[in-house]
């Protein structure tokens, strides 16, 4: 993808292109979105000037073009099947959206209902592997908005307890979040600071201390898989963003770690084992980021969270913080294992 041969052509009326999804107009929705799909000549005008934005994609040497009504909301993964080797000319099935040769632009434009594309019929049809939808109204807007946050609500790398527990109440957080059109990085602050507030809570070594504390910790675990929720469905990834979110989530991670430490009593064996634990939970992403070729092992973040959440919940600071503490370095060395038994094999 992202072959010099390809440019887009989205046309509608301006007023159509002000709509929005996640706070992204739709016109900056499709410019994020073709340039995740490695198309970056784009040309997004209003019906009466697309034969003249027809012509200037063609002077700059594009072949075929992607051709959409502006009213349209879509994903990278939708234009890049389009965009896929194959035949000349290709559309989404019942919607007007499709990739035809820029010559033959003019006549896909219907002058008599503008900001409208004519039949695509003599295309070949696709079904589409992400999302597709006119968006003609705020209900319409909502809709999308939702389908969006369902097609992105898992990731490659989530752990049984973000599948299994997490994902479905996240995803009913972020699509009443999208809307609004709160960034993702607002989220990741605040998935801090409740883990922070759950951490201080957990300190205090009370019996309502630690049981708030323990359920404000999964609390901050669901903020955490919102955040990227928002992000993939909006559109606003960032490579920014995602270290903010490492970074924060090591933070968080430790000022558990310390919260259990203090409830214990900070004795002699609670700062040893917290400086364990303090080492597992620093030790694990770091092994994913050197080891990325090996499955991940068990104690991802999601598992980690949850246990210091029953921890906390059952009143056991010290013996639970010791226990997560040798699973997840145990984790940790059968990760090391196999990178070494495969190096050697």
């Amino acid at each position: 993808m992202g072959s010099s041969e390809f440019g887009a052509l989205v046309v509608g009326a301006e007023a159509a292109g002000g709509r929005q999804i996640g706070g992204l107009s739709l016109d900056e929705r499709w410019r994020r979105t073709l340039a995740g799909a490695g198309v970056f000549d784009v040309e997004i005008v209003d019906v009466t000037e697309a034969a003249g934005a027809a012509g200037r994609l063609a002077a700059r040497g594009r072949t075929r073009v992607l051709l959409a009504v502006r009213g349209l909301a879509t994903d990278p993964e939708s234009v890049r099947a389009l965009l896929a080797p194959g035949s000349e000319a290709v559309r989404a099935e019942n919607a007007e959206i499709g990739v035809v040769p820029v010559s033959a632009i003019g006549s896909r434009l219907d002058s008599s209902e503008p900001g409208r594309l004519a039949p695509l019929d003599d295309c070949v049809p696709m079904t589409m592997p992400g999302v597709v939808a006119r968006i003609d109204s705020p209900a319409e807007a909502r809709s999308a908005g939702s389908e969006l946050v369902r097609r992105h609500n898992r990731k490659p790398t989530d752990g049984l307890v973000a599948r299994r527990l997490i994902r479905p109440f996240s995803g009913i957080l972020s699509r009443a979040l999208l809307p609004i059109g709160i960034s993702p990085t607002a989220v990741s602050i605040l998935a801090f600071v409740v883990t922070l507030a759950a951490a201080g809570l957990i300190a205090t070594g009370t019996v309502a201390g630690l049981v708030l504390g323990g359920v404000l910790v999964q609390l901050g675990s669901t903020l955490d898989c919102v955040d990227g929720e928002l992000a993939r469905a909006a559109l606003r990834t960032s490579q920014r963003g995602a270290r903010l979110d490492t970074m924060l989530d090591r933070y968080a991670d430790l000022a558990i770690v310390l919260g259990l430490v203090v409830a214990a009593g900070m004795t002699e064996a609670a700062w040893t084992w917290g400086f364990w634990g303090a080492a597992a939970v620093l030790l694990v992403p770091y092994a994913h980021a050197v080891m990325p070729e090996h499955p991940r092992g068990v104690m991802s973040r999601d598992v980690r969270l949850l246990g210091f959440a029953v921890i906390a919940v059952a009143q056991l600071p010290l013996v639970g913080l010791a226990v997560l503490t040798v699973l997840v370095h145990v984790d940790v060395a059968i990760l090391a294992l196999r990178h070494l038994l495969r190096d050697q094999g």
